[in-house]
């Protein structure tokens, strides 16, 4: 499928300037770091290896 045509290509878009739009991944986060000390850029290197985890698992299908 055409990346330009993808029918959540502007929800994708957004997201990158606004965030997800679910409160619960804000929440989250915020568990993550203020409850159990965290850093923010380790929770985004957490998302990062999760992702692309996902990602390779999708390519090897």
């Amino acid at each position: 499928m055409a990346t330009e045509t993808h029918a959540d290509r502007q929800e994708l878009d957004d997201w990158a300037i606004y965030g997800p739009k679910d409160p619960e991944i804000s929440r989250l986060v915020a568990r993550l770091v203020l409850d159990h000390g965290l850093r923010v850029r380790d929770v985004e290197a957490l998302i990062l290896v999760i992702l692309q985890e996902k990602i390779a698992a999708e390519e090897a299908r």
